[in-house]
């Protein structure tokens, strides 16, 4: 499964959980399950954790897609 399909797969799990806290099933999950689980549980609670401009820039890390470019060694 892709890291994107991951994110999305925790987001919804998150969303649908009562719990408030990340459950003990989902610990050894992905970071980007746990990203997405987060991300739901804000939602679903109208709480968010972090600004939107840092949770977007964590996601873009975990997958990998951060824009930054390299110089050639």
């Amino acid at each position: 499964m892709s890291a994107e399909a991951e994110m999305v797969n925790g987001y919804l799990t998150g969303y649908a959980s009562s719990s408030i806290d990340l459950p003990d099933c989902h610990k050894r999950q992905s970071p980007a399950f746990k990203h997405g689980w987060l991300n739901g549980r804000d939602d679903r609670e109208r709480n968010p954790r972090e600004r939107g401009s840092v949770l977007r820039a964590r996601a873009e890390i975990i997958l990998g897609n951060s824009g930054v470019t390299h110089a050639p060694a």
